[in-house]
């Protein structure tokens, strides 16, 4: 087998490529970089390089994508993106106007191949009335991001149907493990339990689902030669979706950081479900005050999902979330 992983120097990607050099073989993969953001992304590189995977310079941001010459391929893992829904950058446009550049370069190669696409929970978000989200629940994504991912979720399916390819569409949780991005959740908490911050003693009763790196590239790698998950969309999550109090809680024990929770009052909780309002994700309100009000529903109502169909198809085996956080934060974080 013969592989491209994009954003192949991204947290998910580099476990995916390093996996896929292991099993088939580094000159099998060719690993898609794009422009280095960060001090952990420049670490990784080192290791691509280290590990002989053959590099292929990219940037989804312009046309032509690609500024190296792409061997032929069987698979093409699609994971480049750009999450960071706490920054309003036009960078957002990756997701949707990227995926659509790379289909329109990549068209008349991928007739014949399997084309494997990361999305989202965000591309669907919270169902009505709140819950676990299944097939069954509608897309109503509330943030850019997810809006951006679900269109090229929809771009790779038309693709697939014009040209001849085969595809799949994993909607992931929230991926954690060793190497977590700067400025993301288990950065930013950590950061603030070791100080005792209020907002992290706060017993969310939110549920979120949870994905370990190492865990989503093994799917990534099944995904990429099982017959039964050709042209079919997957939630994929662990199932086992702790509160975010209790992911506080085990963080702040995993640093060795003093924790006294605090749980609120009902009504009051009840207060703070005004912002579930459609009022706050309205074109004209400022960015900060769209994701301040996402991200507090997300504390209060959770984003989770039944994850049972791909883990029964692939007979999915997880590490539980407590002992991998555990890990996460006692190895090193390149």
């Amino acid at each position: 087998m013969r592989a491209i992983v994009t954003g192949a120097d991204g947290f998910i990607g580099c476990a995916l490529t390093e996996l896929l050099a292991s099993e088939w073989g580094p000159q099998s993969v060719q690993a898609v970089v794009g422009p280095v953001q960060h001090e952990k992304e420049g670490r990784r590189l080192e290791r691509l390089k280290r590990l002989g995977t053959p590099l292929i310079s990219s940037d989804l941001r312009q046309s032509p994508v690609f500024h190296d010459e792409l061997a032929d391929f069987d698979v093409l893992f699609h994971l480049a993106a750009y999450a960071r829904t706490e920054i309003n950058s036009h960078d957002v446009r990756i997701n949707d106007l990227g995926t659509e550049r790379l289909l329109t370069e990549l068209r008349p190669r991928l007739a014949g191949k399997r084309f494997i696409y990361t999305s989202t929970l965000a591309a669907v978000d919270r169902p009505p009335g709140g819950g676990r989200m299944t097939s069954e629940t509608p897309c109503r994504p509330r943030t850019e991001y997810g809006a951006t991912k679900l269109a090229a979720e929809q771009m790779v399916k038309a693709a697939a149907l014009e040209v001849g390819f085969d595809y799949t569409i994993l909607r992931l949780s929230t991926v954690y493990g060793p190497g977590y991005r700067p400025g993301g959740m288990f950065d930013l908490l950590a950061k603030l339990l070791a100080r005792n911050a209020l907002s992290t003693r706060i017993q969310w009763p939110g549920k979120l689902a949870l994905l370990e790196v190492d865990d989503l590239a093994r799917i990534l790698v099944q995904t990429s030669t099982h017959p039964d998950m050709s042209n079919r969309t997957f939630f994929v999550s662990s199932d086992e979706d702790p509160t975010m109090g209790e992911i506080s809680g085990r963080i702040a024990q995993s640093i060795g950081a003093r924790y006294r929770p605090i749980v609120l009052p009902p009504w009051f909780l009840r207060w703070l479900g005004a912002v579930r309002s459609p009022i706050w994700q309205n074109a004209a309100m400022p960015h900060w005050i769209k994701i301040l009000a996402w991200r507090t529903s997300l504390l209060l109502d959770g984003l989770y999902c039944d994850g049972s169909e791909l883990t029964n198809l692939l007979q999915t085996k997880y590490q539980p979330w407590r002992q991998a956080f555990e890990r996460m934060y006692a190895e090193s974080p390149d």
